[in-house]
C-alpha cells in the first residue's frame, strides 16, 4: 500500500518509512518477525485452536503477578481484590465442561497471553499491558470439543441435493467463533473440493447470504467489507465508517488496511480520502494509523496539559483548532482521555462531550463523541518461558469500567433498526463485531519464533445487550426480531443469543 501523509498537526513522525503506518510498540509488531502465515492471518496452528489444554480448566492456577503496574492510579482497584479464573458457568447457560467452563463470564473478563518486547527475555518474567477495548463478556464462544469435519459435512449435506437446510447452517456458523469458521472452511475445501464461500453465495440469498458471508471472515477483513460497502457506488454511509473504527485497538485498526488491499486491490485511505472530506476525513485517516498510546500509564499529569490544550484549541479561542483535538483524541489511550475528560470537567466546569459539541459539527463532531464515550479496560498478562501451550494468563482483572461505550454501542443497534427501515450493515456489523471471543497478535515479543503469543479478547455484546434493555426498555432480542425476518432475522438471534 502507498504510504500516506498525516493531516496537519499530528504527532506522527514525519521520517517514518514509507508504507503501512508504523508498526512500532504503540501497534501492530514488525511484520517481519510473524512466522510463516500459511494463510492463518498469523495465528498459531488452528487444530489446536490455541487454547490451553482442557485437562487444566483453561488455565493455570492464579499466582501473583510479579512486575506489576503501580496502584492506585486515577483511582483503578487494588490488584489483588479481583479474583482468578475459575469455572463459573456461561451467562447464557453455556457447557460446563470443556472450554466454555473454563472461562468466567463475569462482568468484565477478558483474557490473553501477551508478552513484553521492550523486557528481557530469559531470566525474568516479561510483564506486558495493552487496552482490549472490551469488557468482556460475549455471546458466541468457542464450542468444546469441535470437530471441524462434522461440521463440514453438516453444511455439506445443507446444500446437497434439490433445496438448503438454511436452519442446519444456522445452527452451525452462530455457534461456532470466527476462528472455527476458518477451520470449518479449510476442511470443507480439503474434504470436498469446493471453497465453502462461493457454495453457500451459490445457495443463498439476500441479506442472510449477506450475514454469513461476512461471519466466515475475520475480524479485520469483515471491517474491511463493510467500509468498502459505506463508501461504494453513489454517496458515503459515514456511522458505518465511524462504527468500523473507533471501538477497536491497535492490532485489529493496523490489520484493516491490509485485508482492505488484500480483497479489493485497493488504499482504503485513498477511498476515504475519495468519498470523506475536511475533518472528518482527516480523522478517519488518523485512525487508521493505529497509533493509540495503548500501553503507556495514565498520567494526571498529562492529562491536566492535554485538557488545557483542548480548552484553548475550542471554547478558549474565536474558531477552533480542529488538529489539535484530532490529533490527542486518535492518539491517547481510552483510559487516557478518560483521565483527560475528568480533568478537563474538573478545571472548566463542563464535559469534554459538551465542549465538543459546542466547538464542532457533522461526522466530525460524531466522531470525537464515540471516542470520548468508548471506555475501556486494560488487560495486564504475563508471559513465562516455555512451549507456546504453556504460555498462559496468570491473571486479568478490570481496571476501569463505566457505562459509556456499553451505551454507545447499545445507541448505534437503537439507530440501525429504529424508524423506517433498517440499517443492515450497521447492524450486521456490530452483531458480528461484537459478540464473540476473538483472537488476535497484539505484539510480538523478542524471544523465540515458537512463543510468538496471541491474545483472547472477550468481546462484549452481552453487556451491550444489558445496556440496551436498561436504555430502551425492551431486549435486542425482541428489537431485532421485530424489524427482521426470515432467515437473516433467526442467524442474528442465534448470534445475539437469549
Amino acid at each position: 500500500m502507498a504510504g500516506y501523509p498525516p493531516p496537519v498537526g499530528f504527532n506522527i513522525n514525519p521520517d517514518a518509512p514509507v508504507g503501512y503506518p508504523p508498526q512500532g510498540p504503540m501497534g501492530y509488531p514488525p511484520q517481519g518477525v510473524y512466522p510463516p502465515q500459511g494463510g492463518q492471518m498469523g495465528y498459531p496452528p488452528q487444530s489446536q485452536m490455541g487454547y490451553p489444554p482442557q485437562s487444566q480448566m483453561g488455565y493455570p492456577p492464579q499466582g501473583p503477578m510479579g512486575q506489576l503496574p503501580p496502584q492506585g492510579q486515577m483511582g483503578y482497584p487494588p490488584y489483588g481484590g479481583q479474583p482468578g479464573y475459575g469455572g463459573a458457568p456461561l451467562p447464557q447457560g453455556g457447557p460446563a465442561s470443556g472450554y466454555g467452563a473454563s472461562q468466567p463470564m463475569g462482568s468484565g473478563y477478558g483474557a490473553g497471553a501477551l508478552g513484553d518486547p521492550s523486557g528481557p527475555y530469559g531470566g525474568g518474567a516479561a510483564v506486558g499491558s495493552f487496552s482490549a477495548y472490551y469488557s468482556g463478556r460475549p455471546t458466541v464462544v468457542p464450542m468444546p470439543n469441535f470437530n471441524p469435519g462434522q461440521d463440514a459435512e453438516d453444511l455439506r449435506k445443507a446444500m446437497r441435493g434439490m433445496g438448503t437446510d438454511e436452519g442446519r447452517i444456522i445452527g452451525v456458523l452462530s455457534k461456532r467463533t470466527s476462528n472455527q469458521r476458518s477451520e470449518i472452511a479449510k476442511k470443507y475445501k480439503a474434504s470436498f473440493g469446493k471453497d465453502l464461500e462461493k457454495h453457500l453465495k451459490s445457495e443463498l440469498s439476500g441479506k442472510f447470504e449477506d450475514l454469513v458471508l461476512l461471519s466466515l471472515e475475520s475480524l479485520p477483513g469483515m471491517l474491511a467489507t463493510t467500509m468498502y460497502q459505506a463508501m461504494k457506488g453513489v454517496g458515503t454511509d459515514e456511522q458505518l465508517l465511524i462504527q468500523a473504527l473507533v471501538p477497536y485497538s491497535n492490532s485489529i485498526v493496523g490489520e484493516i488496511s491490509k485485508a482492505y488491499h488484500t480483497k479489493y486491490g485497493r488504499d482504503v485511505v485513498e477511498d476515504i480520502r475519495g468519498d470523506t472530506s475536511g475533518d472528518f476525513e482527516k480523522i478517519l485517516v488518523a485512525l487508521l494509523q493505529a497509533q493509540r498510546e495503548e500501553r503507556t500509564p495514565v498520567s494526571v499529569n498529562s492529562a491536566a496539559a492535554d485538557a488545557e490544550a483542548l480548552y484553548k484549541a475550542g471554547e478558549n479561542r474565536l474558531g477552533t483548532e480542529e488538529a489539535v483535538f484530532t490529533r490527542i483524541l486518535t492518539q491517547r489511550s481510552f483510559e487516557q482521555i478518560r483521565a483527560i475528560a475528568q480533568s478537563y470537567q474538573q478545571k472548566y466546569g463542563k464535559s469534554l462531550e459538551s465542549a465538543i459539541k459546542k466547538e464542532t459539527s457533522g461526522n466530525y463532531k460524531d466522531t470525537m463523541v464515540s471516542i470520548v464515550n468508548n471506555v475501556v479496560m486494560t488487560i495486564v498478562a504475563k508471559s513465562m518461558e516455555g512451549s507456546i501451550s504453556d504460555v498462559c494468563l496468570l491473571s486479568c482483572f478490570k481496571v476501569r469500567y463505566a457505562e459509556d461505550k456499553n451505551a454507545l454501542l447499545a445507541a448505534w443497534l437503537y439507530e440501525s433498526m429504529v424508524g423506517m427501515g433498517t440499517r443492515d450493515k450497521s447492524l450486521m456489523q456490530l452483531v458480528l463485531g461484537r459478540c464473540e471471543v476473538r483472537r488476535i497478535r497484539p505484539f510480538v515479543a523478542t524471544i523465540p519464533i515458537s512463543l510468538v503469543l496471541t491474545a483472547e479478547l472477550f468481546i462484549d455484546l452481552q453487556d451491550v445487550k444489558e445496556a440496551y434493555q436498561r436504555k430502551y426498555g425492551k431486549s435486542l432480542v425482541k428489537a431485532i426480531e421485530n424489524d427482521t425476518s426470515g432467515d437473516y432475522k433467526r442467524m442474528l438471534v442465534a448470534l445475539v443469543g437469549p
